[in-house]
């Protein structure tokens, strides 16, 4: 866009920056000076040269300020970067030292963690091998105890037998004694007497009239209750021996085993 008007009139005057131009009907112009004019570009001149100073001074106490500035500048900056530095530092240091105890703390835990299973482990191994120790030593003790209770009631059945056969032998002899009373070795058996009364027709008559009731063998002499007595002693006779007796009686139970060998003491391994 022009700055100049589109019809200006003959003395219009106009001003660009410091210089004024006055149109004179056909073109621009600059008007000659006058005093008033003079003065004020003197006045203009002198402000201009004034302004030119204060913006001298204005870039010099600009540039000190500036310099001022920057200085205090840097120096705010080195201190805030100083400050900020320790402070990283002293956040740095809180940092490090609270990972090196959370890692410590950790470490710790795996630490124990590890020692706890170790220790599992090894009471487990532990008491593996006491229990096959155990049951080592209790096999032992009862092939041991079973030996010595086999010998035991051998001999306890030995001694028993034994005990019971004099028993057997005696009640047998007594059994014996009962029948005959005490009848000589000729008549001492049914079978002797059943031999004489074959052989002595008196005598087999004789006891054909008696009854059990009344028939007493004392020694060798066989008395009837009604009075006659029958001399057994010249009756002599001879047979086969009779069946054996019946057996006798159980004998007690034998004694008890002894008892088994002691195990080893369990023992308890702590870590």
């Amino acid at each position: 866009m022009s700055i100049f008007p589109s019809s200006p009139a003959v003395g219009d005057r106009i001003t660009i920056g410091s210089r004024i131009l006055e149109w004179s009907g056909s073109r621009w112009i600059q008007p000659p000076p006058t005093p008033s004019v003079v003065a004020a570009q003197v006045v203009e001149q002198s402000a201009a040269a004034a302004q030119a100073k204060a913006d001298e001074a204005e870039a010099d106490a600009v540039a000190a300020a500036a310099v001022d500035a920057q200085e205090k500048a840097d120096a705010a900056q080195a201190a805030a970067v100083e400050a900020a530095a320790v402070e990283a530092q002293v956040k740095a240091d809180a940092a490090q030292a609270a990972a090196e105890a959370t890692a410590a703390a950790d470490a710790q835990v795996k630490a124990d963690a590890a020692q706890a299973a170790a220790v599992e482990a090894a009471a487990v191994e532990a008491q593996v091998k006491a229990d096959a120790a155990q049951a080592a030593a209790v096999e032992t003790a009862a092939a041991d105890a079973q030996v010595k209770a086999d010998a035991a009631q051998a001999a306890a059945v030995e001694t028993a037998a034994v005990e019971a056969q004099t028993r057997a032998e005696a009640a047998v002899a007594q059994a014996i004694s009962d029948v005959t009373g005490g009848a000589s070795e000729a008549f001492d058996t049914l079978k002797e007497i059943s031999d004489a009364m074959a052989t002595d027709q008196d005598v087999a008559n004789a006891i054909n009239q008696i009854t059990p009731q009344q028939l007493a063998l004392d020694g060798n002499e066989l008395s009837i209750s009604d009075g006659n007595t029958i001399d057994l002693s010249s009756i002599s006779g001879s047979g086969e021996a009779g069946p054996a007796g019946p057996q006798g009686e159980i004998g007690p139970a034998g004694a008890d085993g002894a008892d088994g060998a002691v195990g080893p003491a369990f023992i308890k391994y702590f870590w």
